[in-house]
């Protein structure tokens, strides 16, 4: 079986796009999501795969929204992981998508030392204006979680090869560094990439709102990261 390629980000940061656009390029992802009411396309998730770590998250006191100090996998957790791999992983290039990954990812590492990595990030308002709107979530909270995925993405990138890149930013830019993980991944890309439209970025940073200077310098710091 090879590793999989994992699609790392947060929640409203384009990882259903570029889960999309790899799945054009020859990623099998399993039985997705491809219809969903915040989704134009789909989000491209594994409904059985978010339910697993939605239970990790849960045992360990915490939730996608409220993310928790340390994570252990319990013994059971782990049996899931593994028949849901034995259900998609392959000798072929398969992966998945879930925001929440980048809460777990360390078992993932631990199961799979080899596995490799595409990951997206976004400006930080326009995340929050995403969950704002979403989830009616204050906008402060919004920023916050943004700050507590994102460092964690950071973090990764630091320790592993990483392949970045910033959703939203405008279509040219993004299928070029598009182009560059999918020949890095050793994926197939298509003659034209139908996944990833301007009609799938709903929302834009508003220079008006006033952002902590910390999360300016996380957002940067991805930038200075990313293809």
């Amino acid at each position: 079986m090879r590793p999989p390629i994992i699609i790392l980000g947060m929640h409203r940061s384009g990882t259903s796009c570029l889960a999309g656009s790899l799945q054009e390029a020859g990623l099998f992802l399993g039985d997705v999501v491809v219809s969903a009411p915040h989704n134009e396309k789909g989000n491209r998730e594994l409904k059985s795969l978010r339910k697993l770590h939605e239970r990790v998250l849960n045992e360990n006191g915490g939730s996608w929204c409220s993310p928790p100090p340390s994570i252990q996998w319990s013994e059971e957790c782990k049996k899931i992981q593994r028949s849901l791999v034995n259900q998609i992983g392959g000798e072929y290039s398969w992966g998945f998508k879930d925001p929440r990954t980048l809460l777990v990812y360390q078992r993932w590492i631990e199961e799979f030392p080899d596995v490799r990595f595409a990951a997206t990030f976004r400006h930080p308002d326009a995340v929050a204006a995403s969950l704002v709107r979403r989830d009616k979530m204050s906008y402060e909270s919004a920023i916050d979680l943004w700050m507590k995925y994102n460092h964690i993405l950071l973090r990764v990138s630091s320790l592993r090869r990483l392949r970045l890149v910033e959703f939203g930013v405008g279509i040219d830019r993004y299928l070029r560094a598009l182009g560059t993980i999918v020949v890095e991944l050793e994926l197939t890309e298509p003659a034209v990439f139908e996944f990833p439209t301007k009609k799938l970025v709903h929302n834009w940073p508003d220079q008006s709102h006033s952002l902590p200077a910390s999360a300016l310098d996380l957002y940067q710091q991805l930038q200075q990261n990313a293809l």
